[in-house]
């Protein structure tokens, strides 16, 4: 048998803001021919499943084997999975759970279309149960950040009501607490003023140390149609801190407070006060 040199797809835990699947790279490139058909046929699967997705791979597996009998089954078996992979991936209507279960229900189909007792199918078998375990710790990856994310909306809104007092004193013009996990804002209560509209589609975090935060904060509208934008602060990553006013426009400021935090995983308030 003639020998050949593989790469294996890695795929790799995505981060804590995309959720998305990660295919890995495309297996070396041994014929671009090969590559084109096996684009070709597997782009008309489609998103079917159970016995309609086992049909389509079975029969686009033996038509690519039948077009192209000199490519060997393990470089086939990687352009399939990372061609399906990567539609999946960049499809926008499609949840990340559901791309998850459609892709593990294709692996499998087309593992058994390949299948055989030669050493090219124990070698498909390998690769094949190794992306199964990376998916299998994707999953549970997704279900602790969600647990995270759900605890700690759950924290903030305890916070909400446990500081409303101490907040109000100190931000009369009006507040709005908010999470932090690992650089990803999480949102749970409404803002505590009408008044002042929050956009928080621009903020970031920008870092996060033990020592410090340093937050692009919301954008905020105040009454007169006063624009607070581009505002960046850094606070102490310390409990009951507030940053100082680093920026000031027709009196209007804004400031961060830590109210909780382990290292991390914070809750802090974006504040707003008219100076005199």
């Amino acid at each position: 048998m003639k020998s050949f040199k593989w790469v294996s797809i890695l795929l790799l835990l995505y981060s804590v803001n995309s959720f998305a699947l990660d295919c890995g790279k495309a297996p070396l490139q041994i014929n671009k021919d090969w590559e084109t058909e096996i684009n070709a046929d597997v782009a008309k699967i489609g998103l079917v499943k159970g016995a309609e997705l086992k049909l389509r791979v079975k029969n686009t597996t033996n038509d690519l084997l039948s077009k192209l009998p000199n490519a060997d089954k393990v470089y086939l078996y990687q352009m399939m999975y990372y061609t399906y992979c990567s539609a999946l991936r960049d499809d926008k209507a499609i949840k990340e759970a559901d791309k998850a279960r459609q892709l593990k229900d294709y692996n499998n189909q087309v593992m058994k279309s390949l299948e055989n007792t030669n050493k090219e199918s124990k070698q498909i078998q390998k690769i094949a149960k190794s992306q199964q375990k990376i998916l299998k710790q994707q999953k549970e990856s997704e279900t602790d950040i969600r647990n995270d994310i759900k605890e700690l909306k759950m924290m903030i809104s305890k916070l909400q009501e446990n500081k409303r007092e101490e907040l109000n004193a100190q931000f009369p013009a009006g507040y709005q607490l908010f999470g932090i996990l690992d650089k990803q804002i999480i949102l749970s209560q409404k803002s505590s003023s009408e008044d002042i509209k929050i956009d928080w589609s621009t903020a970031k975090i920008l870092n996060i140390t033990k020592d410090f935060v340093e937050i692009m904060l919301p954008d905020a509208i105040f009454p007169g149609n006063i624009i607070l934008k581009s505002n960046t602060v850094i606070v102490n990553n310390e409990e009951g801190v507030t940053s100082r006013n680093a920026f000031v426009i027709n009196g209007w400021s804004s400031f961060v407070k830590i109210l909780k935090s382990d290292g991390h995983r914070i809750i802090a308030a974006v504040g707003y006060a008219k100076l005199e």
